[in-house]
């Protein structure tokens, strides 16, 4: 992803370090029914030391890469990104029992560098190289990270460059080391794939295959690799950022590295294939998830300041894993033009709010994991609508599957909720509800400090949707903000027929219903809610929320 350090102004840095922790996260906890863990109720309060990582929790995650090991410990890996830039560089690992209280571990998991990366990138130290967006699996009883940054290379004219490589460990939290320091008789390097932005003839750019050639729309940007595995149990790599799009490539299950040679950018037509994206439009972020009949396409879309979202596509299995994906109402993601990929693309998490509660802005990044006991979760950061953007969290959602194979996620942050028999009589009541608009409408917003975006953004997804009221009725009807007919069947899974209120059909919704904790709602308030979250195929939107 294009990702950004993050810098305060000096009284902003004053005010900070006489900030210091208020209530301590324990990783060996569990997740309380009342709703009144402090690592719930306190999450975007409590206050911090900004020098010193443990005691920063979920606080200053940015692309989460979600892992559990064989003992059932969950990580969080993540970019090197911080308050004030005062990690000391690296990337961040965290880790958990229960999904809930977080430990922020104070040493990187990766913080040795590769000297090819820091040549390539232009890196003249140690101590200015950094990484973004890691992804972690186990493989041959190791642990492999990839990990990829791009940045402005002066010997490039400043035009951009990135990277993508590979370090092993034999522990989940490290120290992970380039692939070819780890294990020099496998490895004579430990790049996957390279880019550049080239516009200099007679210089290194004529060895790099994965050029743009000068234009801003060819070329996979070389970052946000993530690792899949298809039905057959061949392992692929998916990468890029903005620019040609997003590619994917096989690699050999045995090194990790790509199947035909590497690094691949070196084979020719080895840098991998088109799935979505492409045409300069700003998806990155990229990771593929199999279930039922179909491998499914997460992205985050936009300018992670600004108009950032997480969106969906999908494909038949019996087609293969290489693409292209689709979105519900059939648009190819590879064809997406600029002015118009903010309009595809199911926008599963977009930035909302539920009245007069913390709201959140340009969530992205994501990762997913299926649980040891079968949960399908969803790692991501998010910015707020109440801090400034330099303030990004860890979220843990819970994510399900429609009747009509569609994911939908729980509006709530995870907590240990289970699915359930859901009697109607319990579940009719008042709801704070949202449902997601996407669109074509561009303009110039700004962030919670006040910074104006330099170019227009997606006003659908930079402006957070708020929440309107509805009543689900115990006869089956709905009434308030909007109309129609809603019920429950085969246990917990719902179908609602929305219409506004001037009686036009919306669209035919299905989902889920479930028990939840909303860790959104202000102070020390009764957190427990019944929740649900649906989704419509023919119109690519959702239709969430909470009992009040």
């Amino acid at each position: 992803m294009v990702k950004h350090t993050f810098f305060l102004t000096t009284w902003y840095v004053i005010l900070l370090l006489s900030c210091r922790v208020g209530s301590e996260y324990s990783p060996t906890d569990t997740p309380v029914d009342g709703g009144e863990d402090p690592a719930i109720t306190e999450k975007y309060t409590r206050s911090i030391d900004i020098y010193d990582p443990t005691t920063w929790g979920p606080l200053n995650v940015h692309d989460p890469e979600l892992f559990q090991d064989d003992d059932g410990t969950f990580y969080v890996f993540s970019t090197d990104a911080s308050i004030g830039n005062t990690w000391q560089g690296g990337v961040q690992v965290r880790r958990s029992k229960d999904l809930v209280h977080w430990e922020c571990l104070p040493e990187p998991a990766l913080g040795m560098w590769d000297e090819e990366m820091k040549e390539w990138l232009g890196f003249s130290s140690d101590a200015e190289a950094y990484t973004w967006a890691p992804s972690v699996v186990k493989l041959n009883g190791r642990y492999y990270m990839y990990h990829g940054v791009i940045v402005d290379v002066p010997d490039n004219d400043n035009r951009p460059r990135a990277w993508i490589g590979l370090a092993i460990a034999d522990t989940p939290i490290g120290p992970y080391l380039p692939a070819d320091e780890y294990d020099p008789s496998t490895y004579s390097c430990s790049t996957v794939v390279r880019y550049t932005f080239t516009r200099t003839p007679g210089t290194i750019d004529e060895d790099c295959l994965n050029e743009s050639g000068g234009d801003w729309s060819k070329g996979f940007g070389a970052i946000d690799p993530e690792v899949v595995f298809d039905v057959e149990g061949h392992m692929w790599l998916t990468y890029g950022s903005w620019k040609g799009g997003i590619a994917i490539l096989e690699l050999d299950p045995t090194t990790g590295m790509p199947i035909d040679g590497y690094p691949a950018d070196t084979i020719e037509n080895g840098y991998g294939t088109l799935i979505a994206g492409g045409n300069g439009i700003a998806i990155e972020g990229a990771c593929i998830f199999q279930y039922g009949e179909y491998y499914y396409l997460f992205y985050s879309l936009g300018d992670l300041l600004y108009d950032y979202s997480i969106r969906v596509g999908r494909r038949p299995i019996s087609e293969g894993i290489v693409g292209p994906y689709y979105d519900s109402e059939g648009r190819d993601l590879t064809t997406l033009t600029w002015e118009e990929s903010h309009r595809y693309g199911n926008k599963i998490l977009g930035a909302h709010q539920f009245e007069c509660q913390y709201g959140w802005r340009n969530p992205g990044g994501q990762s997913l994991l299926i649980t040891q006991d079968g949960r399908i979760l969803m790692a991501h950061h998010t910015r707020t609508t109440f801090r400034e953007s330099w303030y990004f969290y860890l979220q843990v959602r819970q994510i399900y599957f429609t009747e009509d194979g569609w994911p939908v996620a729980n509006p709530n942050e995870y907590a240990g909720e289970t699915l359930r028999e859901m009697n109607p009589t319990e579940f009719a009541g008042t709801y704070k509800v949202i449902h997601t608009k996407r669109g074509t409408s561009w303009g110039f917003v700004s962030t919670y400090e006040g910074t104006q975006s330099s170019d227009e953004v997606n006003l659908e997804d930079a402006i957070e949707t708020v929440s309107e009221n509805v009543t689900f009725h115990p006869e089956g009807t709905i009434s308030g903000a909007y109309q129609g007919t809603w019920s429950i069947s085969n246990h917990y899974h719902i179908t609602i027929q929305l219409e506004d209120n001037q009686g036009t059909l919306l669209g035919t919704y299905k989902g889920i219903v479930s028990d939840a904790l909303d860790w959104s709602r202000i102070g020390d308030v009764e957190r427990h809610t019944l929740t649900f979250t649906a989704f419509c195929p023919e119109t690519g939107e959702y239709f969430f929320g909470n009992k009040e």
